[in-house]
């Protein structure tokens, strides 16, 4: 089996758990909480086995394939425990976000058994190194990414349990109050980065602004309205020999600036 991240510790037990025709992922706790975490085990046994398990909170009647708990036991906010047995899988965690964790990690099983639809008893004990671990993301050079790209990306940077995620720009935001700086540049707007946070926050990764200064503010700077806050408004000439025609850094001394 492959892991990705690795579990912190992963013991092969004996037997197998064979996914039944019929069953519900319970949530031992508040549902609300939990609930992506169940949604995500919901999801990936659908897709790789057209097997679908209602979600419930409490006891259901068709006997129990997954019961996710949260448990004050477990020491680390994002940690949990996973085990598969030949009864069924059961989640301990410590918060949502380790749910969520220990979801990512039985989806990440069950695409590599869903052949036969026996997944292998195992134990897992997991908890992250960092608290944070984050991807920065460019895009405002070469082309912007769509929002269904975005989104898949999301999806991706979950499944491997990132949690921050940056969105470098330089003039591919829509700034109501600058349109000449990104009139042609197929820029995010507003309420694609707001639902776009909505995405991310479902999924436990936090979408964090990154809006290049002072420098990389060429596409600004070459254009009449924002040239004179420039530092070298009329061009310059890289260390290595390259001329740059136009300003490329804000000058912090100009009036204007702020």
């Amino acid at each position: 089996m492959i892991l990705l991240p690795t579990p912190r510790r992963l013991e092969m037990m004996d037997g197998g758990f064979a996914l039944p025709r019929q069953g519900c992922i319970q949530l031992m706790s508040t549902a609300t909480e939990i609930l992506p975490a169940a949604r995500v085990i919901q999801a990936a046994i659908e897709a790789e086995t057209s097997l679908r398990y209602p979600v419930v909170a409490g006891g259901g009647d068709q006997g129990v394939v997954v019961d996710l708990l949260l448990s004050s036991q477990i020491p680390h906010l994002q940690g949990y425990e996973l085990e598969i047995e030949p009864n069924g899988i059961h989640v301990t965690a410590a918060s949502a976000e380790g749910a969520f964790y220990a979801a990512q990690t039985i989806a990440q099983i069950v695409r590599q058994h869903a052949d036969d639809g026996v997944l292998p008893c195992v134990q897992i004990e997991d908890r992250p190194d960092f608290r944070a671990r984050g991807v920065m993301l460019d895009v405002s050079r070469d082309k912007v990414p769509t929002m269904a790209t975005l989104y898949g990306l999301v999806d991706q940077l979950a499944a491997l349990k990132i949690n921050p995620l940056q969105l470098y720009t330089e003039h591919t935001f829509a700034y109501r109050g600058h349109p000449d700086v990104w009139a042609a540049a197929s820029p995010l707007t507003g309420q694609e980065i707001l639902e776009l946070d909505q995405y991310c926050r479902e999924r436990f990764i936090e979408l964090v602004p990154n809006q290049n200064s002072f420098g990389h503010m060429e596409r600004w700077l070459k254009l009449p309205g924002y040239r004179e806050l420039a530092e070298c408004p009329e061009g310059f000439t890289f260390p290595w020999g390259l001329r740059h025609p136009t300003g490329f850094t804000l000058n912090p001394l100009h009036p204007r600036i702020l």
